[in-house]
């Protein structure tokens, strides 16, 4: 039971963690957007850079398997000691 409760704490702490970086990436992408047009930045800055974040995962499948194969390849360090499976 300790553990199941431990396990839904890291993920709740992953979600946080990338709804964080979501919310940085778009604030940076909206004060670039509105600095090249000598504005300030504003909430529709901020919502537009939201709608146009593409996560990782959303990538082309080409793009997502190259990288696999980069990782598993040996030419870089993971990040996790988790495998790397290819489909």
């Amino acid at each position: 039971m300790k553990q199941n409760i431990f396990k839904s704490i890291a993920n709740l702490r992953l979600d946080i963690f990338i709804l964080l970086m979501f919310a940085t990436l778009s604030i940076i992408e909206a004060m670039y957007h509105a600095f090249y047009e000598k504005r300030e930045f504003t909430t529709e800055d901020i919502c537009l850079a939201l709608t146009q974040l593409i996560p990782l995962s959303q990538l082309e499948n080409n793009q997502t398997l190259r990288l696999k194969n980069w990782a598993v390849s040996g030419r870089i360090r993971l990040a996790s000691s988790k495998s790397i499976s290819i489909n």
